[in-house]
């Protein structure tokens, strides 16, 4: 099945190469010295056996080797990467808790500077309360009063600051009605009945927003004892405060007090 015509040959050997595997015969045939050829044929069966690579063990052989190293390089593959992720895990933790310490130290230290502040405005109202003591002038007196009391009310904001979790702002509901009974301390008259009504969001106000919001409370707080509120009445204090969309607010101040003379210039 491989040659269609006979090959001559003058050597007494054969050399067969490059026969795909499979089942072969060989004819072979003599001829005489007077040119006669032999009526019989040599047939010899030749079997090409198939290459080691072709056969079925070693493509299942090949097959499983390349599932194992499939399923050790995933296994390989997953473990580094799992030892990456510890490792990263490893890392953030460390990072995480380096910038835990480091808001706690910053905590810590914008505690103390509040704290210190609402000391040395407290030392300072002391001072004022010391030089009114030598003043016999009413005028000064009081000038030095209301002094202190804008101080204190400063003072009282940076004790909000270190109390509260939140160090850059303040919970407004629960200042301003701290801050009226600190004015009210010192203003109020024996015998006076004053009826408060504060509408106040549970909201929190950064530093910028309290400093100008608490003087100007104090001074309207100072205004309304000093000259709206009489003993010979029921005296009415109303502080609303409302939120806008805009993150803003606005605030309504009212008191029951007579007001300005007529004919007052603003």
């Amino acid at each position: 099945g491989i040659d269609k015509d006979w090959n001559y040959i003058n050597e007494n050997s054969i050399r067969i190469s490059g026969l795909p595997y499979g089942k072969y015969q060989l004819h072979i045939k003599g001829q005489a010295h007077n040119g006669q050829w032999s009526k019989n044929e040599l047939i010899i069966p030749i079997v090409v056996l198939k290459p080691f690579y072709l056969r079925w063990w070693f493509i299942l052989g090949i097959a499983l080797l390349l599932i194992v190293a499939v399923i050790y390089f995933f296994r390989y593959r997953t473990k580094k990467l799992l030892k990456s992720k510890l490792a990263l895990e490893k890392t953030v933790g460390e990072r995480t808790e380096q910038l835990k310490n480091s808001l706690a130290e910053k905590d810590v230290l914008l505690k103390e500077i509040h704290h210190r502040v609402k000391n040395n405005l407290q030392v300072i109202s002391s001072l004022l309360e010391l030089q009114s003591g030598s003043i016999e002038d009413e005028n000064a007196k009081a000038a030095l009063t209301e002094g202190q009391n804008r101080v204190k009310s400063i003072a009282l904001i940076h004790q909000k600051l270190y109390q509260h979790d939140n160090l850059a702002a303040i919970e407004i509901n629960n200042f301003i009605p701290e801050l009226y009974q600190q004015v009210a301390s010192v203003f109020a008259k024996k015998g006076q009945e004053i009826v408060s009504d504060f509408t106040i969001p549970g909201k929190d106000i950064d530093i910028d927003t309290a400093v100008p919001l608490g003087l100007m409370l104090n001074e309207l707080l100072t205004n309304s004892f000093k000259y709206a509120f009489d003993i010979n009445r029921e005296n009415i204090l109303k502080i609303n405060i409302q939120t806008t969309g805009d993150g803003q607010f606005v605030m309504t101040y009212y008191d029951n007090g007579p007001g300005l003379p007529a004919g007052t210039a603003l």
